[in-house]
């Protein structure tokens, strides 16, 4: 048997096309990825564009949905004739409204309602698929953020009147970071016990670049695990005071004097996430280059080129999908991009530079070691000679003990 999933509003849609793939080893056959950010699809195609399984990608959730409050029939059922039937749905919704740390957070605002309409999406597909005579019900993970209300929205993933509690999660209990969440699944779930015991002597330390230690270390007297703050998205707090939690040593191991204290770099943030070193910045770096260079540089050098000369063909996209902005810079070719991420219910658009965009995707993501424990009773449902080792990447959690070892 064979996996068909269906997945979106996951920047980083590494939760199943690398965790459940490498780690889970499930035989995935093909994954829908549902992601209006190009940047977002770009990061995900660079990573796995070798493994094995069948991609497909959707802009716009209501291309599925229709923009109606309830599900459009004709939709859900042209997209289970084209790419289902589905047998695991993962959803992680725009949580920017319903967010306690957002002042103007607003639970009725129309982006706030993708949690509520996931899980609408996810009944519509069990019921449209029933009555085409496939009787397993989907598998589903859906995930956002704490917030005081989520109650209401627990009838939208149950058939019975007093819907689907969510369970909360906090990725500190299985790793280096912290990372509340709630999540609405129907997958049977093991103990947490035995990894939070394990998990507690975890520290952000362990994840540092070479160099760099805790400034934890200066004011403790003793050794003791430190959890690095919560990664989030928005570009006033991608690296905020909170984090500020490291400073350089010298070569020698001596701290310095002055304490050159600077924020998580993306490395550490990707180890501390779960990722594997690169997997955001690589591609990241790509993209900015290429279009730094070849989209605009080379064109304004030479007489009668124009960006199509010199882009890759499959970047011309981001002509259209992305707005920039341009800043000075000191090194050739004298300038660097910044780039636009969607609107998200934002008023205005948000420009990134390429570092900025590299954390703002991880403080979208899934917390790998929390979704590895969500999901690591899949494989019981199939025979043990049919789940897959794939060798893509070199997962190396440096000083993730908590990791289970599993064939990779």
């Amino acid at each position: 048997m064979d996996f068909e999933s269906l997945t979106f509003f996951l920047e980083l849609e590494v939760e199943l096309s690398a965790l459940n793939r490498k780690k889970l080893r499930l035989p995935i056959h093909s994954i829908v990825h549902i992601e209006h950010d190009p940047i977002a699809v770009e990061v995900v195609k660079w990573n796995h564009q070798d493994d094995g399984i069948l991609h497909h990608y959707i802009e716009h959730f209501e291309e599925i949905y229709g923009t109606d409050n309830e599900p459009n029939d004709k939709k859900i059922s042209a997209l289970i004739g084209e790419y289902g039937p589905f047998d695991l749905v993962t959803s992680g919704a725009p949580c920017q409204n319903l967010s306690g740390i957002n002042a103007y957070r607003n639970i009725d605002a129309e982006n706030a309602q993708y949690l509520m309409k996931a899980g609408k999406l996810i009944k519509k597909l069990d019921h449209v698929q029933a009555s085409n005579g496939f009787t397993e019900k989907i598998l589903f993970l859906s995930e956002n953020v704490v917030f005081k209300e989520f109650e209401k929205f627990d009838v939208h993933y149950s058939d019975s009147l007093e819907g689907l509690s969510p369970i909360c999660q906090d990725a500190k209990d299985f790793g280096p970071v912290k990372r509340k969440r709630l999540y609405w699944l129907n997958l049977p779930v093991k103990t947490s016990d035995y990894i939070k015991e394990f998990a507690s002597a975890v520290s952000a330390g362990e994840c540092l670049d070479d160099g760099f230690t805790c400034i934890s270390s200066l004011v403790e007297k003793v050794s003791t695990s430190f959890k690095a703050n919560a990664f989030l998205a928005s570009q006033s707090r991608v690296d905020d005071s909170r984090m500020f939690a490291r400073y350089k040593v010298d070569t020698n191991g001596i701290a310095s004097r002055k304490y050159n204290v600077e924020s998580y770099s993306v490395s550490e943030r990707e180890r501390m996430m779960g990722l594997p070193v690169g997997y955001v910045e690589e591609p990241l770096k790509h993209i900015y280059k290429q279009l730094t260079e070849n989209a605009f540089a080379k064109p304004e050098m030479f007489l009668g080129k124009t960006y199509r000369d010199f882009l890759p063909r499959s970047l011309w996209h981001f002509r259209n999908k992305c707005k920039f902005k341009f800043e000075p810079s000191t090194n050739e070719p004298f300038f660097h991009i910044l780039l636009s991420s969607p609107l998200e219910g934002k008023k205005d658009l948000v420009y990134f530079n390429e570092e900025q965009y590299c954390k703002h995707l991880i403080g979208n993501g899934w917390s790998i070691p929390v979704v590895e424990h969500l999901l690591s009773r899949l494989p019981d449902l199939f025979e043990p000679n049919s789940l897959v080792t794939y060798e893509a990447f070199n997962y190396n959690f440096r000083g993730l003990l908590i990791i289970r070892k599993l064939h990779k």
